[in-house]
């Protein structure tokens, strides 16, 4: 099955990119649908769509890495319990991970990032931080 059939227009990820250092257009697959997105914020938006809407729609159990600098920032690590050699996987010998194709609703897409908008900063940040301390008695 290749997604769900709906009036939301979609976006296609070809599950062979999961093997891919420059797979999902390296890390850009989603960049004309979100030009204002920098290339860190792309890739971990991306990640997060692989996650939470293509891999549910595989036939196999795929775990990922995410790899925040890569150009392609989620890759395949398992197969349904078999490890994955990238190299091998890339050269077309590894693995089939099917359907080749998953559909994910652009509205699904645009939720990911607004639930991404909404995390509260890491209590390490420093703006956080100079704003704690600057109202405390030193």
């Amino acid at each position: 099955m290749q997604g769900k059939t709906s009036d939301s227009p979609t976006v296609g990820f070809e599950t062979s990119a999961l093997f891919d250092a420059t797979g999902f257009k390296r890390g850009d697959l989603l960049k004309p649908y979100f030009p204002h997105l920098s290339g860190s914020d792309l890739r971990e938006l991306l990640a997060t769509v692989v996650e939470r809407h293509v891999l549910p729609q595989l036939d196999q159990h795929v775990q990922v890495m995410v790899i925040p600098s890569a150009r392609n920032p989620v890759r395949a690590t398992r197969v349904n319990g078999q490890e994955v050699n990238w190299p091998n996987a890339e050269a077309g010998t590894g693995p089939l991970i099917t359907p080749a194709v998953v559909l994910v609703r652009e509205q699904d897409i645009t939720n990911c990032l607004a639930k991404a908008k909404q995390k509260p900063a890491p209590a390490d940040d420093r703006e956080d931080n100079e704003l704690d301390t600057s109202g405390t008695a030193g």
